[in-house]
């Protein structure tokens, strides 16, 4: 898969990124509008973050992660929609997680060390999302539900560019889905359980 130019091109394009922030705001309306599971109403509690994997002219998209709180004072119970721009936790954005990571598939040590440098990671953190896509990330309880979207099966080891390779359309429309069938793993602590 030649992501590498893909990357390149997506990680640069201002437009790609506030396409990013819209479909997450679509994504909290529609968590608001479902209300907290005490039947209260849920506000705005958004928080900021401090992404890395993106330049410095697009880290204004990511600097705010949406998430709301329950109105009712005996609930206060904070609830974080899904996501295309954030993979749950991690500082770095999921574009460049995703990417990078397919791009790591079949990579020679001196290509890793390439990429390493261009995105600002470590190899070290290279080398966890790799062994993460690998052996994590295949154990979810989503994985284990939803990988028969993909028939026949993606090639596990080589996750995250096996399902990238399977999906239809222009590399932005493939990416963009791939974004969105991950969001249920994006939102809140414990939104990725292991089987």
């Amino acid at each position: 898969m030649n992501t590498k130019g893909l990357c390149e091109k997506l990680i640069h394009n201002v437009r790609f990124h506030k396409l990013l922030v819209k479909f997450d705001h679509d994504l909290a309306r529609a968590a608001r509008a479902q209300g907290c599971h005490c039947g209260g109403k849920l506000h705005s509690a958004h928080y900021p973050r401090k992404p890395r994997g993106v330049p410095a002219h697009a880290t204004e998209f990511y600097c705010e992660r949406l998430s709301l709180c329950c109105a009712e004072d005996a609930c206060r119970e904070r609830r974080t929609p899904p996501s295309l721009r954030f993979l749950g936790r991690r500082v770095y954005v999921s574009v460049t997680i995703l990417l990078v990571s397919a791009m790591m598939n079949g990579g020679t040590r001196a290509q890793l060390s390439e990429l390493s440098r261009e995105f600002g990671v470590d190899r070290r953190t290279l080398a966890r999302w790799r062994e993460w896509w690998r052996t994590t990330f295949v154990r979810t309880r989503f994985w284990q539900a939803e990988q028969a979207a993909f028939a026949p099966p993606v090639d596990q080891s080589r996750l995250p560019a096996s399902m990238f390779e399977r999906l239809l359309g222009r590399p932005l429309r493939r990416l963009v889905n791939l974004l969105q069938f991950l969001t249920p793993i994006t939102a809140g602590a414990t939104a990725v359980h292991v089987s």
